[in-house]
């Protein structure tokens, strides 16, 4: 549950998320929530929420899209927001090509037939590849967070969330996507 003292960070976001760098705005989570301050400039607000948080921590956020988390992942100032956004796209990503290569009965041991089937489904989005590239090329992110950052979420990650998964298949869908 989310204190009351919370701090949340807003981040006024140009139509382009994932490229151009944000305003940030703090206001307590009461304001926030009460509709106050009224930015009448902003194009986007994106709440960074659990600021300051490290443990794991389960939550959904209504209407927040793609467009959103690739925002946060290229922009937010707090790492563990960051690679939390970065997690929740790399996953969403992949369990929708791990389905569509199952849907189209893909043997994992066809790469070809695979890599193909994976980029008939839209294999990663620019728009993603823009937000880890951001990432990568931001000057005062330590090294071994940008390697975390940018790290796909693991097979046993996306087991869970797959009845009757296909391991194999996972893997290959991973290690496919990683090269697209």
């Amino acid at each position: 549950m989310l204190r009351p003292t919370a701090e949340v960070m807003l981040m006024a976001a140009p139509e382009d998320c994932a490229q151009k760098r944000a305003t940030k705005t703090k206001i307590s989570l009461p304001d926030f929530l009460a509709g106050k301050p009224q930015l009448s400039l902003v194009l986007l607000q994106v709440p960074s929420i659990l600021r300051g948080f490290s443990a794991p921590v389960r939550m959904t956020v209504e209407g927040q899209t793609d467009e959103h988390l690739q925002f946060l992942l290229a922009n937010d100032s707090d790492e563990f927001n960051r690679w939390e956004a970065g997690q929740r796209l790399s996953r969403k990503l992949l369990l929708q090509l791990y389905d569509a290569a199952s849907a189209a009965k893909v043997s994992s041991t066809d790469k070809e037939a695979l890599q193909s089937t994976l980029a008939d489904a839209g294999g990663v989005p620019d728009s993603l590849v823009n937000a880890f590239r951001a990432v990568l090329m931001e000057k005062g992110l330590d090294g071994s967070f940008k390697a975390m950052a940018t790290t796909l979420p693991s097979g046993t990650e996306l087991v869970d969330e797959i009845p009757e998964a296909d391991p194999t298949l996972i893997y290959e869908v991973g290690v496919l996507t990683a090269h697209l």
